[in-house]
């Protein structure tokens, strides 16, 4: 997380996206989001947040998912 930039960067292993896509936002709090596949079944995504948006992100079991909460 860069608070400078309002970026997110999320890394997902084992994951794969047919083409690269483009994302349809529209929220207060999320400017933008961006997937980029990378080598070796890594999907990189960008998320851009406004500057006052305070970001926590933290993992949950059974099953398995990651959250990104985002408060303004």
């Amino acid at each position: 997380i860069s608070s400078s930039s309002g970026k997110i960067n999320i890394d997902l292993a084992n994951t794969t996206i047919s083409k690269r896509i483009k994302s349809n936002v529209k929220s207060n709090m999320i400017k933008e989001v961006n997937f980029f596949p990378l080598a070796n079944n890594v999907l990189s995504t960008e998320v851009f947040v406004a500057k006052s948006t305070l970001v926590e992100v933290f993992q949950l079991k059974n099953p398995t998912r990651l959250v990104v909460d985002l408060k303004k």
